[in-house]
């Protein structure tokens, strides 16, 4: 299956060091290097590896997978804006 996370600024300055996570469900398993990031679900297609470094995570959206944790970050999110990173999981 597929999940989508969307992180949305629906204030009126620019954040900063945005964080979104996400506990994969004890009866999921996560699909290793299945994270891509966007400005929404539909558009979330940049790939990203699971281990939150490297140039990938800030281009400009970053994300990663630590024990049953997928974490999505953006170092800049403008008033108005999103951003979305998904991942496959399976009944395990």
């Amino acid at each position: 299956m597929l999940y989508c996370i969307t992180i949305n600024n629906t204030g009126t300055a620019t954040a900063t060091n945005v964080t979104a996570n996400d506990d994969v469900p004890a009866d999921l398993a996560y699909v290793p290097g299945s994270i891509k990031t966007g400005t929404s679900c539909a558009g979330a297609t940049t790939a990203e590896d699971d281990d939150a470094s490297g140039a990938n995570e800030t281009d400009p959206f970053g994300a990663s997978f630590s024990g049953i944790r997928v974490t999505g970050v953006a170092s800049t999110l403008a008033a108005g804006a999103s951003f979305a990173f998904v991942f496959e999981a399976y009944i395990d």
